[in-house]
């Protein structure tokens, strides 16, 4: 029998497994960036293999981040103490790496470009359409760029994505996701055609910082995730399985390389990234246990924040330390990739450990929150009728409906994972 749980409580371990595989993704892929192989047929099966994995890793961060946030949303919390508690999430890291950024930077007797580095400080440089703005210091910063630019917007799209009927839900996410495939088309008509991509010449600079960089456009992957967690939340879920979902998303990596450039960087990928997100978030609604949600997987996906943040610093002066035109056979690669990533490993965890969870304790008790796992109340869908509450996800017997405290009431067992349409009042519903 699963454990009970508590309504208003619902830890998406799953998720936090796959947020460390999503910031694996992105150390392979710019391992490209270092040229490592001295072997050229390794080297292009390593590119043809890993070379959408950045691309797909920070979709996924996106999507992710837009179905947590509307997951843990809470309704006594403020506008406030929300971006009290994101800047304090995102600061202290970004601030840390990217000084360690520009240490490196100045030791190496490299140039930070004078004025260039100042955007990524402030966390502004993805509003700027050029690329050594946009990879100054440390070039992986450019995504909490966009990151800060979703949690400003947070709270007035959470209003407004409560007010959408659940039985609309899937129209409009299925807009949204057609708005992505519509950003490429609207970047070639509107933005100059030169100068072009070193990666692909038929794209240029601006289409690609357009559809890739620019903070409104991505967050329409964020918008996205939000009303996936919404979908999932009121009941209108498909139950789609997870092996499903996983299958459907390799096999769109697989072929994304072959679409036009353009829409390979992000459009391709987007919907696949949007069912699997909710598929395994269904695993821990269900309690079933998986290999993304062990001790293991939890613990790296703690990490990965700062993971992401540190991993192309150790690639790009760990390479400039050894000599940076210094090419090696296929063995001497995958040792020093082993050791690069702990490295990274070993600087996430004292930066989680030091930085990352002082600062959210801190946080935490300014605002009356937990510091590191927040979680929210689990309401039920005022816009659904009861026939269709009685279909509920894990499809138990409907016992009946009752209002109760979120943070007092036990629940025999798992609870279903409904959404209301005003996020003001806490109910749940208990299943036999």
């Amino acid at each position: 029998m699963p454990a009970q749980r508590t309504p208003g409580t619902g830890q998406l371990h799953s998720l936090t497994g796959v947020r460390f595989i999503a910031a694996l993704m992105v150390f392979l892929f710019h391992i490209i960036y270092e040229a490592p192989f001295e072997n050229g047929s390794v080297a292009h099966w390593y590119d043809r293999c890993f070379n959408q994995a950045g691309r797909t890793g920070v979709a996924f961060f996106f999507v992710l981040s837009g179905f947590v946030l509307s997951w843990s949303a809470r309704p006594e919390g403020t506008v406030g103490r929300f971006w009290q508690r994101r800047l304090t999430k995102v600061f202290p890291n970004h601030l840390i790496t990217y000084l360690a950024a520009i240490i490196l930077t100045l030791a190496a007797g490299l140039s930070l470009g004078g004025w260039k580095f100042l955007p990524g400080l402030l966390l502004i440089q993805s509003w700027f359409p050029q690329p050594d703005i946009e990879t100054s210091a440390n070039p992986v910063a450019w995504s909490l760029s966009c990151e800060i630019f979703f949690y400003l917007c947070f709270p007035f799209l959470l209003r407004a994505i409560s007010r959408i009927n659940a039985r609309h839900l899937w129209y409009w996410a299925g807009a949204v996701a057609g708005l992505v495939w519509c950003v490429p088309l609207i970047g070639r008509i509107i933005l100059p055609a030169r100068p072009v991509a070193s990666w692909a010449p038929s794209v240029s600079t601006y289409e690609f910082w357009f559809v890739y960089v620019f903070p409104p456009t991505r967050m329409l992957e964020f918008i996205l995730g939000m009303l996936m967690a919404r979908i999932l939340l009121s009941g209108q879920w498909i139950r789609l399985p997870l092996s499903v979902a996983a299958l459907l998303a390799l096999g769109v990596y697989v072929v994304a390389p072959e679409a036009p450039d353009i829409y390979s960087v992000v459009a391709v990928t987007v919907i696949p990234i949007a069912l699997l997100v909710p598929a395994a978030a269904v695993l821990d609604l269900e309690e079933r246990r998986s290999l993304l949600s062990s001790r293991v997987m939890l613990r790296l996906g703690e990490l990965s924040f700062a993971f992401y943040l540190w991993h192309r610093l150790v690639l790009s002066f760990g390479h400039r330390a050894l000599g940076i035109t210094e090419q090696w056979p296929t063995w001497e690669v995958a040792v020093l990739a082993a050791l690069a990533f702990a490295v990274v490993v070993a600087l996430s965890w004292l930066t989680f450990t030091f930085v990352e969870q002082p600062a959210m304790r801190w946080i935490g008790g300014r605002t009356g929150r937990s510091p590191v796992r927040q979680h929210m109340p689990v309401p039920v869908d005022a816009t659904m009728p009861v026939a269709r509450q009685q279909q509920a996800p894990d499809r138990a017997r409907l016992i009946r409906i009752a209002t109760f405290p979120v943070s007092t009431t036990p629940v025999p067992r798992r609870p279903a994972y409904y959404f209301t349409s005003s996020w003001s009042t806490p109910h749940a519903i208990l299943l036999a």
